[in-house]
């Protein structure tokens, strides 16, 4: 499992060090929070790519029928 987790224990630690010495943040739920966001983001863009990419285009033309954007035939 350590080559699995050992880079993201080095992005972790860069990160921590970036905002501790150049930012001067103190250590908080919101750094942690930002830090986790800032990591996973990459990951739930190519989960959401391919989830999006494999919606019927059906669904899509029938929501512009009903004079819906295209965000709003999401919700």
């Amino acid at each position: 499992m350590l080559p699995l987790v050992l880079p993201e224990i080095i992005v972790t630690v860069s990160l921590l060090s970036v905002v501790v010495q150049i930012f001067d943040l103190c250590l908080s739920n919101w750094t942690v929070i930002a830090a986790h966001v800032l990591i996973y983001t990459p990951f739930y863009i190519a989960i959401l790519n391919g989830a999006f990419q494999s919606l019927d285009l059906a669904m899509e033309e029938a929501a512009m029928d009903l004079v819906e954007s295209r965000f709003q035939h999401f919700a």
